[in-house]
């Protein structure tokens, strides 16, 4: 009874930090629409959106969380007018 005790315990022990890597993977963006008053998720869709505004407005890519607010409110503002 006590290998198997010990066993698990190292199992465990093992398996914890594969599953703080597994959550940590799932992390939430989420940016505040200060125009419109509203939240949203950054996932992979919203960044897809953000790219195709991008494309239209002929700019390079920059992360969303490094621009500036009055770029960042730009986006929104395209956002909210071509929600589907």
């Amino acid at each position: 009874m006590r290998g198997i005790l010990s066993t698990l315990a190292l199992s465990a022990a093992l398996l914890a930090p594969i599953a703080t890597v597994a959550h940590a993977d799932k992390k939430i963006i989420v940016y505040t629409d200060r125009v419109h008053h509203d939240r949203h998720n950054w996932d992979a869709a919203e960044d897809a959106r953000y790219r195709d505004y991008l494309r239209e407005h002929h700019r390079t890519y920059v992360e969303f969380g490094h621009l500036k607010h009055h770029d960042q409110d730009a986006y929104w503002t395209w956002r909210h007018d071509h929600e589907h």
